[in-house]
């Protein structure tokens, strides 16, 4: 299977799905042969109603009209099925080849796969043509993106609202908490189980990160965990090299399908109904935020007016601002941090350490590190590289608020280097 050009990793190939091939066929003249077994057995009974004596050779004639549509009925499965199997095959095998092959190449490759897999690949073709179909060309849906356009658009209110130190120092403030809810816990701990925790601390900063507008713990954990597993392949849903620049930073979550949670890639989160509650209802931690400050910027203005704060003005700058470059900060990592800087390691993608990313995101730049090692608390992997969510969760480890940290093994430190290769 493998030789054949298909994903080892694809946890769909491990479902063989015979079934489905065995039961689309028989949909094929299913109607037409049950109706001739019931027409068979009703004759049999109108004989007996009508005291009519069936002999031995009447019953043998009836017997067979009853089992000879289901001779057909499998002998149809059998060949509509291996119809099924080599088109489906064919026609998957171009997902998973390398751009511009020749069709002698497809033909090779699609008969290895079609002798080595069989009908267990039946499935997993369906699965995967649809996956990569609702990943790139699934148009944007605009109605759900209105919250999302309308954050961008408020950041004009700063032309009426004006500025305070206040304000500016809220949004740096709240910019910087949230960064580390995200980049510590729904990147780090969520979805690489870096660390661990208690299950309070893991509740409040998942509430911290859902206020920062980039939906539930869940649902971000899923799609990394979705990246991860397909990086910069045609399967992988925000690819610069795939996809395109827009696509890879923002525009791959606006399509439909990428609304849902993956839940088949979060089953160790998926317990836990707190954070399932959060998922489900996202929006109500950042609606609580906005409203909280608009409430705290009029109180401190009715106590220090002359510090020109209010609650409009807290809100447009803790909140909408603060959002905005918090969300395209975190998406760098997705589109510039796959097509700027240095690669340190042979990692199979286009993931690359950026020194600025990695400040505007407290240490997530060092996104080769990252994707060489995925499941280290530290990105940063040498004392010059600035990882500042390292440094604090280091800290939180000395409180005892996290533990066993995982850091990168020395082997694994020193293995698959670019410079190994040349």
């Amino acid at each position: 299977v493998f030789e054949a050009g298909l994903p080892q990793d694809d946890a769909i190939l491990r479902k063989a799905s015979v079934r489905n091939v065995q039961t689309g066929a028989e949909t094929v003249s299913d109607r037409d042969s049950k109706a001739k077994v019931f027409k068979a057995g009703y004759a049999e009974r109108q004989a007996l109603k009508q005291g009519k004596t069936i002999d031995s050779s009447d019953r043998v004639d009836l017997y067979q009209q009853k089992r000879a549509p289901m001779s057909g009925i499998r002998a149809e499965m059998a060949k509509a099925g291996a119809q099924a199997q080599t088109k489906r095959i064919t026609d998957s095998v171009a997902i998973y080849l390398p751009p511009n092959v020749t069709d002698s190449t497809t033909a090779t490759y699609t008969g290895a796969a079609t002798g080595v897999i069989g009908a267990a690949a039946e499935g997993a073709n369906d699965i995967a043509k649809n996956n990569y179909k609702n990943g790139f060309d699934e148009k944007i849906d605009w109605i759900r993106c209105i919250p999302f356009i309308g954050l961008h658009l408020g950041c004009f209110a700063i032309f009426f609202v004006g500025w305070s130190v206040p304000a500016i120092i809220t949004a740096l403030f709240l910019y910087a908490v949230r960064m580390f809810a995200i980049t510590g816990f729904y990147h780090r701990y969520f979805s690489h189980r870096s660390f661990k925790t208690s299950r309070f601390i893991q509740f409040f900063f998942a509430l911290l990160g859902a206020s920062a507008v980039q939906r539930g713990p869940l649902w971000w954990s899923s799609y990394h965990r979705y990246h991860h597993k397909y990086s910069d392949t045609k399967r992988d849903i925000h690819s610069p090299l795939q996809s395109g620049f827009w696509r890879s930073h923002m525009f791959w979550f606006m399509g439909k399908s990428n609304f849902a949670t993956k839940k088949n890639l979060i089953g160790d989160l998926n317990r836990f109904p707190e954070l399932r509650m959060l998922d489900r209802f996202d929006i109500v931690i950042p609606v609580l935020l906005a409203v909280g400050l608009i409430i705290f910027g009029d109180i401190l203005y009715s106590y220090k007016p002359e510090w020109g704060a209010d609650g409009m003005q807290l809100f447009v700058w803790g909140f909408v601002i603060s959002t905005v470059f918090l969300f395209h900060a975190t998406c760098s990592t997705n589109s510039l941090a796959h097509k700027f800087g240095t690669k340190r390691y042979v990692t199979g993608d286009d993931s690359r350490n950026n020194l600025f990313i990695s400040l505007i995101t407290l240490g997530e730049g060092w996104h080769n590190n990252h994707h060489h090692y995925p499941s280290s608390v530290n990105q940063g992997f040498y004392w010059w590289e600035i990882d500042i969510t390292f440094w604090i969760l280091k800290f939180l480890s000395w409180l005892g608020i996290i533990w066993d940290l995982k850091k990168v093994p020395e082997n694994i430190l020193n293995s698959s280097l670019i410079s190994q290769r040349t």
